[in-house]
């Protein structure tokens, strides 16, 4: 937004199903997130919520997400995002569409901590 500094951040905002796209410098979006109510997380010393290296990308946990990280906020590098993806994908085609509603927030907050172990066991044996 202030055309000087090096847009580092790239934030992606649907609102009312408009999608829009800022690539903002640390100052401008601060300065965005004051502005427009949000409360956006920043790589700023950020470390990978799996194998605690340099953040790459991150965001706003989603309420099942919070139940099971304990963290409003996640973190990930490229590596553990990919793999995130991966065994996220491969699980939610085997989640039953049947699923009464009751149950649904048990399920994902089960689900993440299944996927974030995965996670976390996959790095370790990369690693071992």
């Amino acid at each position: 937004m202030c055309g000087t500094r090096p847009a580092n951040n790239h934030l992606c905002q649907i609102i009312n199903g408009q999608q829009t796209t800022l690539d903002l410098c640390e100052v401008c979006i601060r300065t965005h997130a004051t502005q427009s109510g949000f409360d956006l997380p920043t790589l700023d010393g950020a470390r990978c919520f799996y194998c605690g290296g340099e953040a790459m990308g991150g965001g706003m946990n989603q309420s099942w997400e919070v139940s099971s990280r304990q963290q409003r906020y996640h973190f990930t590098c490229l590596r553990c995002a990919e793999l995130l993806h991966e065994f996220t994908t491969e699980t939610l085609s085997s989640l039953p569409h049947d699923l009464p509603a009751d149950q649904q927030l048990q399920r994902l907050e089960q689900i993440t901590r299944e996927i974030d172990q995965r996670v976390r066991d996959r790095v370790r044996s990369d690693t071992g």
